[in-house]
C-alpha cells in the first residue's frame, strides 16, 4: 500500500513518503481496471500531498523574500551614499 500521509510537526520538521512513491511510480503496471482505479487515487493523494508541502513552505519563503528585500534596501541605501561621495 502507498502512502501519501504527510506529517507537518511544529518545528521545520515535515516528512513525507517520498521514497516509496517514487519507487512505486517508477514500477507503476496498469493491467487492469482496477490497477487504473487504484493509480489514478494514489497520483491524485500525490498532487494534493505536493500542493501540502508548497502550502508548508510559502509562510517560510515569504519571511525569507521580505528580508532579502529589506537587507538589499538598506545596502543600497549605504552603497548609494559612498557612491555619491
Amino acid at each position: 500500500m502507498i502512502s501519501t500521509e504527510l506529517t507537518v510537526a511544529p518545528g521545520p520538521e515535515i516528512t513525507t513518503p517520498v521514497a516509496g512513491l517514487e519507487h512505486w511510480s517508477s514500477t507503476l503496471t496498469v493491467r487492469t481496471p482496477e490497477e487504473y482505479a487504484r493509480a489514478i487515487r494514489v497520483l491524485r493523494d500525490l498532487k494534493n500531498t505536493r500542493a501540502r508541502v508548497t502550502e508548508f513552505f510559502a509562510p517560510m519563503k515569504s519571511a525569507a523574500h521580505n528580508a532579502w528585500k529589506q537587507i538589499v534596501s538598506r545596502e543600497n541605501s549605504l552603497t548609494q551614499r559612498l557612491d555619491a561621495a
